[in-house]
Parts: structure tokens; C-alpha cells; sequence
């Protein structure tokens, strides 16, 4: 086979060689060259990959003898064209009977045999006969040359070869049933078309009849290419990629020649051959590389490049935080790297295996792919087969088990990532607790009790004002019990702030923003609030230091008139937002003490922070905390959530506008004044 379609190949760059010598550019442009050079190669090519295997041989013989028919054809043309010995036989040769093997049984013996090269039933058989002797027919009548009776027989017989064949294409695909009646789809639509166009190929104009006669062979080897491609009709993958291939390159490389041929024609030269021929030579190689990988991506992924599947699926999981990242990032990778329309990610919670993320309908023959890590099972992956019945080869199955193996490592990270969020969420639970213990037993035990204690001495020493030394005494640990009464308060601010545990978040915010607008040049604070009253203590605290270090940067580096401090709750999210009219970040910047801390505290309540340069100008801070379905109440005497401006010594500022909600009310003055502690920039 692979001689025959080697030397038919041979046949075809020799006959085009001789042709262009003996006429130069105009037999370079001629539909007749172009017809049968386009024909012959995809015809040899594919004949000769399908011959190689057992399903497909007699469909391979069949197209191998019309493609090989077709390059003698246009070397015996070729060599006539040069007056070569011999020429005038060789040409009637050409001109007189090899053209109807190269035609005749593409259009009657195909459709009768399709796909397995015999019949449909016995009754069928006369139809192949009919379209052999049909082609021997015409071959004979074009031969002779004056028979037009034979001609003419042929001719009809060769009308009745293609109908009947049609026919006993229609049957078999009515008897087909799932994938073999898709198979046969293509050939019958194109068959049908390829009827049409014989019809009407006398009254169509010039151009549009030659480019119709080369339609003609490559539908129907488009329609075989399809059974073969698409629903993968004898199971050959190298046939498929071969095939798509040999045609692309077939047809680019005429394709270029014609070009390179047209831009020289007015030459008439053989140097135009000369040089069309070193472009073909350049272009060929690299197209076929090209070609073979575009085309083993579109129909089978990344099946044959492994490392790259591999790193494109490492990319797409790089930053999948969650259960539900996870499952969109591997569902979308699976199916564009393995070109299969369903893929289903199951993942292992509560004991039971549920599903994460799908994309397409599911799929009962999906390979199931179990994804284990470090011996545990984490969960399954589905992914569907390409086609209804196909199942996936080796390589396939091989580059699916290395992916499964990524898909594990990735969900067991995700896994440890979310039990450390809820190690991290209890430890700052339990932190909370103990701090509000803490809070309590020095403020309501041992607060009273150092109190107490300097009250009792500061009497004793007002009845022992005679008693000299003694009195001293009494002095001095009256002073220290005070002292100590002083360090339990500043043990308990630090515990949690006084103002945020007294007046609540956003009270608090409002006192210092309020102390932080009487500073010599000092911005326009608006504060905007919406349903912040129940927060878990973690995450009010983080919110509330978070907006102090972001509006002490305001007054200390921006450059500001006016500033907004805005507060929104949206279902399990609240959303903290600081916005200046200063100068904005330097591009890039360097993040210091003060961006760093507000990113550490909000990472540590379970949040994030984000800075970047405003909406028009100036820099805004950004941070979101997820909030626990069970909320801690902070004592809130006064949550307002109007908006609020602090005037300062610069401007006063009305509330700016906001994508986020807030309501309006009147705003309360702070219930006491305790100094916070403020962190640096």
C-alpha cells in the first residue's frame, strides 16, 4: 500500500513538473491542474491510511485506485504535453480511459460498499457490478473515441451505478441503529448534493462548473473523512490525524504554488516554476507540523502533550481557594484539555461524596476516575466520552490518571486550607471568649476589689493624719492601689477597646473619626453605615483597627480634603471601605507597616484587604470578612447608619455617593471618650 501510494504520489509531482515545463504559468493555472492535483494527493493519502487497517481496507483500495488512476492520468498528460517518447499513446492513454477510473467509481462502486467495502445484502451486488461496468464502459467509449454508442452506454449506465448505489446507501442507513447510522449521514447528504450538482453542471457558468467538478470528489472524501473523525468509524486516531493532515497540506501547498505561480505569470518562464517550487519546499515541513499539532488538539485535547495538560491544569488550580473554585477550574480544564462535552467533579463532605461543579448533561458511560491522595479517598472525577459509545484510548485513559492525580493534590489542599480556616476560626473564637472573661473578671472582680481597698486606706489615712510615718505609709499604698487600678483599666482597653465595646462599631468609628477631624489639616469625613449592629467580636475588632490604621494613613500621607468611611453588610459578608481625594499610591508601590498590619488583621479574622488607587483619584482600602452563621451580639446602645460628616479645618463634605446601601437617621453623640490605640502607618 505504501508503495503504490508513494509512487502515485511521485506520478502526480512529475506530471505537474512536466506540465508546467511545457506551458509555463498558464498550465500552472489551469482548473484541470488544479482539479486533478488536489484530488489525486487526498485521494492517495487517505486511501492509503485507511488500506492500513482490516475494517477499512477495501474503502482504502477503492479510494487508492481512483487517487493512483488520477496521477497516471496527469503524468501521461504531463508527458505528452513534453513530446517524450512515446508521447502520443501515453496522451491517449490520459485523454482516453484513466480518467473514468479516477471518476466513475468515486460516484457509484462508494456509496454502494460504504463503510465495510461489500453490499448491504446480496440483492445488492449488481449495483457494485453495474458501477465497474459502467467505468469500463466509458473507459472503452472514450478510448475508441468514434464509439459513441459505447460512449453513450456508459454514460447510462454510469447515471443508473450512481442511483442505485445511492440507493443501497439510503438502505443501509435505515436499517443502521446509534452510531452507525450517524456514519452513514454524512456520504448520503453528500451523495445526494453530488447528484444535484451533475444535474445542473451544463448550465452553470465556467468557473462555477470547474470549481463544482472539484467539489465534487473532496465532499465525498469529506464525508468519509467526517465518518471517520467524528464518530470514529474503523478506530483509527493516527488515520484521523494523518488524513486531516495530508488534505490541509495537499491544499495549502497548491494553494501556495498557484499564488507564487499568479505573481509571476506575466513571465510565462520557467522561473516561476523554479521559484513556486522552492516556496512549496519552505512552507511544507513547517505547515505539516503545524497542521498535525491544530488537529490532534481539536480532536482529542491535549492527549499527545502530557506535560503541557498537565501545566495548563496547574494553572487553571493555582489559585482555587474553596470547594466551588475547585470544581469550576477543574471542570472547564478537564473538558478543554481532553475535548469532551461533560466532566463532573464529586468531592468527599460529611462522610458522603457529593457533586462540586459540572459542565454539560450527565453522561452513564463516564469514565469515573477516583481521586486519591496520600491513600485517602477524596472524591471521583467524571468525564464524559467524546462521542456516544467511543470509548477513550490508551493514551486518553493514561493522560486522565495524571490528571485525576493533580485534580486529588489540589482538593486535599483545598481541603487542609478550609480546616485550617476552621482551626484558625475556633482558635479566634476561643480567643474572643477568653478575652470577654478576662474582660469580665478584672472589670466586675478584681476592679471592685482594687477600688475598694484605695477607698478603705484613702479613709483610714484621713482618721491617721497625726500618726506621721504611718500616714506616709497609708500615702504611698493608696498610690499604688490606684496604679493598680489603672493597669487593670489599660489591661482591659487592650483586651478590647472601650469605645468599640461600649458604643459598638460603628459608634466607635464615629468618636474617632470625630477626634481625628479637630487635627490641624485634617480631611472631610463622611462615614456611611448599614446593618453592622451584630458582628462577631473577631471581626468587629479587625474591622474597627483596620479603619483606624486606613484613616490615620489619610490625615498623615494623602494629602486629602475629603474622605469616606463606608460600612455594608450583605448576607454572610460585610464590606469595609475607605476612600480618600489625596494624592493616591505611587505605581507600583511598596507596601509598609500600615498596609501590612491592615492585611494581617483581616486575614486573621478570616478576611481580606485590598488596596489600590480609587475610582478617580486617591487610594481605596478595601476589605471583606465572611461572617459565621452564628453571630455574637455586640453591645451597640447607638448603631446608627445614617451618614455622618465630621467637619475638620479643612471642608465639610455632604455623604458622597455610594454603590452601597445606606439609611438615614439622626446621629447620636458618642457615650464616652476613651483614647484608642492608634497604629502607625
Amino acid at each position: 500500500m505504501r508503495t503504490l501510494a508513494a509512487a502515485a504520489a511521485a506520478a502526480t509531482v512529475l506530471g505537474v513538473a512536466l506540465l508546467v515545463a511545457a506551458d509555463g504559468a498558464a498550465a500552472s493555472m489551469s482548473w484541470g491542474l488544479a482539479q486533478n492535483v488536489i484530488v489525486a494527493l487526498a485521494l492517495v493519502g487517505v486511501g492509503n491510511l485507511l488500506a492500513r487497517r482490516p475494517e477499512g481496507r477495501r474503502i482504502g483500495l477503492l479510494l487508492l485506485v481512483t487517487g493512483t488512476a488520477m496521477a497516471l492520468s496527469l503524468m501521461a498528460g504531463g508527458w505528452a504535453a513534453v513530446d517524450g517518447p512515446g508521447g502520443e499513446l501515453v496522451g491517449w492513454a490520459a485523454d482516453g480511459w484513466l480518467w473514468a477510473f479516477s471518476v466513475v467509481p468515486l460516484t457509484t462502486v462508494l456509496f454502494a460498499v460504504f463503510p465495510d467495502g461489500r453490499a448491504p445484502t446480496p440483492r445488492w451486488r449488481p449495483v457494485v457490478w453495474l458501477g465497474w461496468a459502467a467505468t469500463l464502459g466509458l473507459a472503452v467509449g472514450s478510448a475508441v473515441g468514434s464509439d459513441m454508442l459505447a460512449a453513450a452506454a456508459g454514460g447510462v449506465m454510469w447515471t443508473a451505478a450512481g442511483i442505485g448505489g445511492l440507493a443501497a446507501l439510503a438502505v443501509r442507513w435505515h436499517g443502521a441503529q446509534g452510531i452507525a447510522r450517524q456514519q452513514l449521514k454524512y456520504l448520503l447528504l453528500a451523495g445526494l448534493l453530488v447528484l444535484i450538482l451533475y444535474s445542473v453542471a451544463d448550465v452553470l457558468p465556467y468557473h462555477v462548473r470547474q470549481a463544482a467538478f472539484l467539489a465534487i470528489p473532496l465532499l465525498l472524501l469529506g464525508a468519509v473523512a467526517l465518518a471517520v473523525v467524528r464518530y470514529r468509524l474503523y478506530d483509527i486516531d493516527l488515520v484521523i490525524r494523518r488524513t486531516t493532515v495530508f488534505v490541509g497540506v495537499a491544499v495549502l501547498v497548491f494553494a501556495t504554488y498557484l499564488g507564487v505561480a499568479a505573481a509571476f505569470g506575466a513571465t510565462r518562464s520557467e522561473r516561476a516554476a523554479l521559484i513556486a517550487a522552492v516556496v512549496v519546499a519552505a512552507v511544507a515541513e513547517p505547515a505539516r507540523r503545524r497542521l498535525s499539532r491544530a488537529t490532534t488538539r481539536l480532536l482529542f485535547g491535549h492527549r499527545d502533550e502530557p506535560l503541557a495538560a498537565l501545566a495548563l491544569l496547574r494553572d487553571r488550580l493555582r489559585d482555587a481557594a474553596d470547594d466551588a473554585q475547585l470544581g469550576a477550574s477543574v471542570t472547564t480544564a478537564v473538558t478543554r484539555l481532553m475535548r469532551t462535552r461533560t466532566v463532573a467533579l464529586y468531592l468527599l463532605a460529611d462522610g458522603e461524596i457529593r457533586e462540586a461543579a459540572r459542565v454539560g448533561e450527565p453522561d452513564h458511560e463516564a469514565v469515573q476516575l477516583p481521586l486519591v491522595h496520600q491513600s485517602e479517598l477524596l472524591g471521583r472525577l467524571a468525564v464524559g466520552l467524546r462521542q456516544p459509545g467511543v470509548p477513550f484510548g490508551r493514551d486518553d485513559m493514561l493522560l486522565l490518571i495524571e490528571l485525576s492525580h493533580q485534580v486529588a493534590a489540589a482538593a486535599h489542599a483545598v481541603r487542609l486550607r478550609a480546616e485550617l480556616r476552621l482551626v484558625a476560626d475556633r482558635a479566634q473564637r476561643a480567643a474572643a471568649v477568653e478575652r470577654e472573661r478576662l474582660h469580665r473578671d478584672l472589670h466586675d472582680r478584681l476592679g471592685p476589689i482594687l477600688v475598694g481597698t484605695g477607698l478603705a486606706v484613702d479613709g483610714l489615712r484621713r482618721s491617721a493624719d497625726d500618726l506621721g510615718d504611718a500616714a506616709r505609709g497609708l500615702d504611698e499604698i493608696a498610690a499604688q492601689l490606684r496604679a493598680a487600678s489603672g493597669e487593670v483599666r489599660r489591661i482591659i482597653d487592650r483586651i478590647q477597646p472601650a469605645a468599640l465595646l461600649q458604643l459598638g462599631l460603628l459608634d466607635a468609628v464615629r468618636e474617632h473619626l470625630q477626634r481625628l477631624g479637630r487635627l490641624p489639616e485634617a480631611p472631610s469625613f463622611t462615614l456611611l453605615g448599614h446593618d453592622v449592629q451584630r458582628l462577631p467580636p473577631v471581626v468587629a475588632e479587625a474591622a474597627y483597627f483596620l479603619v483606624l490604621e486606613a484613616v490615620t494613613n489619610v490625615v498623615r500621607h494623602a494629602s486629602a480634603t475629603r474622605a469616606t468611611v463606608r460600612f455594608v453588610r450583605a448576607g454572610d459578608v460585610l464590606a469595609v471601605e475607605v476612600t480618600d481625594d489625596g494624592a493616591g499610591l505611587p505605581q507600583p508601590y511598596v507596601a509598609g507597616v500600615g498596609i501590612g498590619s491592615m492585611r494581617r488583621r483581616a486575614l486573621e479574622a478570616g478576611g481580606t484587604c485590598t488596596v489600590e488607587p480609587g475610582p478617580e483619584r486617591g487610594t481605596r482600602v478595601r476589605a471583606e470578612f465572611r461572617l459565621e452563621e452564628a453571630l455574637w451580639p455586640t453591645p451597640a446602645p447607638s448603631e446608627s447608619s445614617s451618614p455622618t460628616t465630621i467637619p475638620s479645618s479643612v471642608s465639610v463634605c455632604a455623604a458622597s455617593s455610594t454603590p452601597f446601601p445606606a439609611s438615614k437617621s439622626s446621629v447620636k453623640p458618642p457615650m464616652a471618650r476613651r483614647s484608642s490605640p492608634q497604629p502607625s502607618s
